[in-house]
C-alpha cells in the first residue's frame, strides 16, 4: 500500500492523496494491515466494509473510496503477478445510502448575511451562498476573472486545501463553466473592489499582490495577500 500511494503521486492532486493516505493508515491497514498480499480474500475485505459501516467510523461515500482504492491495488498487484488475482473484484463496491439534505431557507440565509456583514471575510460568504462556489474556488478568485459587464465569473484557479498553492481549473468538469452573479452581489463586489484598492495604496511595502477577490490581512508583521 505504501508503493502504491508513492506510485498515485504522480496522477492525483496532493489533496486527494492526502485523502487516499488517510483511508489507507487509519482504515484500511488497521484491519488488513496484518495480511500477506495472498492471504487477503473477498471475506476479508467485505468484513472490513461491515465494521466500517456498522460502526459509523466513516461516510458511505468514504466507505466506496475505500473500496476503489483496495480494488485499483490489488488489481496492480495482480497485473504485476505479486497475487494470483485481485479478490476485491468478487465484492461489490458499497452503497451510498441517500440522505436528506440539509439546506438554509432564504431567510436564514439573510439573516445570516446581515450578521456577519461586519466581518472582513463577508464577501466570501455571499459568494458561496448566491454563487453555490465551493471554499477553494472562492477564494482562489482573481478580479480578472470577473466580468462585471456580463455579471458572470469563471472559474480558472482554486485554492488548494493547504493554502500554500493554487491549482488550475475549477474541481470537476462542470464546474469549469461561467458562473451568474445577480446585481446585488456584483454590486458588493465593487465596493470590495474599491477597499482592496485602498488597502494596496495604505500598505505599499507589505502586500503581496495576488489579485484575490477574497485577501486576507492578518497580523501585522505578516504579508497582506491581495
Amino acid at each position: 500500500m505504501a508503493d502504491w500511494l508513492k506510485d498515485k503521486k504522480t496522477s492525483v492532486k496532493a489533496h486527494t492523496l492526502e485523502t487516499y493516505s488517510g483511508l489507507v493508515n487509519n482504515h484500511i491497514l488497521t484491519t488488513l494491515g496484518d495480511l500477506k498480499l495472498g492471504e487477503i480474500s473477498p471475506r476479508h475485505i467485505q468484513n472490513l466494509y461491515n465494521l466500517l459501516f456498522e460502526t459509523g467510523r466513516l461516510s458511505d461515500e468514504n466507505i466506496q473510496k475505500c473500496h476503489t482504492i483496495i480494488n485499483e491495488s490489488l488489481k496492480r498487484a495482480a497485473g504485476w503477478d505479486m497475487i494470483i488475482k485481485n479478490p476485491a473484484a468478487l465484492v461489490d463496491r458499497p452503497k451510498a445510502r441517500k440522505k436528506e439534505m440539509l439546506y438554509w431557507t432564504e431567510e436564514e440565509s439573510q439573516k445570516f448575511l446581515d450578521t456577519a456583514r461586519e466581518d472582513r471575510y463577508y464577501h466570501a460568504f455571499l459568494l458561496a451562498l448566491t454563487t453555490g462556489m465551493r471554499q477553494g474556488e472562492i477564494l482562489g478568485l482573481r478580479w480578472k476573472d470577473i466580468d462585471f459587464e456580463q455579471r458572470t465569473i469563471s472559474i480558472s484557479q482554486i485554492l488548494a486545501h493547504d493554502g500554500k498553492s493554487f491549482q488550475s481549473g475549477a474541481k470537476t468538469d462542470s464546474g469549469s463553466r461561467s458562473i451568474g452573479l445577480d446585481r446585488n452581489t456584483a454590486a458588493e463586489l465593487r465596493k470590495l473592489q474599491q477597499r482592496s484598492r485602498e488597502e494596496k495604496i495604505g500598505s505599499r511595502n507589505m502586500y503581496q499582490n495576488l489579485d484575490l477577490v477574497i485577501s486576507s490581512f492578518p497580523e501585522k508583521l505578516k504579508p497582506i495577500l491581495l
